[in-house]
């Protein structure tokens, strides 16, 4: 079993303690499988071992992944299909979507905020905005004559223009936009939620409020609309670099593409927050 490891090890492009977590993950699997065929008989059989001892799903995910690099890495055949991987459950992600409730009454409690908040607020309500999304905004992204603010998105999804809802357009003028880091994006949220009298879980921040935007949209828009208004990268490179969604104005400022206002639009005709902005 060591040249099985020794091959693995030379296959890793990782260094230090992340290298060696990798290699005692593999070295823990091949010393179970010593004496036997490594066959995928010998996988199934170890990753009931795992979940006999109590180990998470993620760490049973994880284990699977590190054993069929070994074997890839020694030419040994891998004969579980796409989708056969140990799946996660849900009950084990923590990936929170904050309240709809919670986030009416940070909305609410506007007046007691501060135009930095208020603005962070509006964004983060109406485009369900990433914290890196609301750190990263400056004024020259916002256009209150054309009544538009661009997106420079994270996760390599797409930047994009969105109309400026006359609901929060106030809130947005009065604030500078200072540039901050995401640290101090972060600090705004909990700030807001003290504020509105909200106890604050581990956890919850501004991603919280962006799944909720993103799920209650799902639920009365179709997906293709959501996916563009979330500014979810596709599967196509390519087209979304071609894809026109703003034009030059003649009087100067950003006009907005017909498909691109469009959806726009839609989303805010049905949207769940600006009710609360009014």
């Amino acid at each position: 079993m060591t040249i099985h490891l020794d091959n693995y090890e030379g296959s890793l492009r990782s260094t230090g303690s992340t290298r060696n977590l990798y290699l005692s993950y593999a070295k823990r699997f091949l010393d179970f499988a010593s004496g036997r065929e490594l066959d995928r008989k010998a996988v199934e059989d170890y990753l009931k071992v795992l979940r006999k001892q109590g180990y998470s799903d993620g760490t049973i995910n994880f284990t699977f992944r590190v054993i069929k690099r070994v074997y890839d890495c020694n030419g040994i055949p891998w004969t579980f299909r796409r989708g056969e991987a140990p799946q996660i459950r849900e009950s084990e992600v923590f990936a929170p979507a904050l309240d709809p409730e919670d986030i009416g009454e940070m909305i609410t409690a506007k007046d007691k905020l501060t135009p930095q908040e208020r603005a962070f607020l509006a964004l983060s309500t109406t485009y369900g905005l990433r914290r890196t999304e609301l750190a990263s905004i400056s004024p020259s992204d916002l256009d209150f004559n054309t009544n538009t603010v661009f997106i420079m998105t994270a996760h390599r999804g797409r930047q994009r223009y969105h109309i400026i809802p006359p609901e929060i357009k106030p809130y947005l003028e009065d604030y500078n936009f200072a540039s901050m880091n995401q640290f101090e994006a972060s600090t705004v949220f909990l700030s807001i939620e003290d504020k509105a009298g909200l106890q604050h879980i581990d956890g919850v921040g501004w991603h919280a409020i962006r799944r909720t935007v993103d799920t209650l949209l799902l639920d009365k828009l179709p997906e293709a609309t959501v996916a563009d208004f979330m500014r979810w990268k596709s599967r196509g490179i390519m087209p979304q670099r071609y894809y026109a969604t703003r034009f030059v104005g003649r009087k100067g400022g950003i006009v907005l593409s017909k498909e691109s206002r469009s959806v726009d639009e839609k989303v805010f005709e049905v949207h769940p927050f600006l009710p609360y902005w009014r």
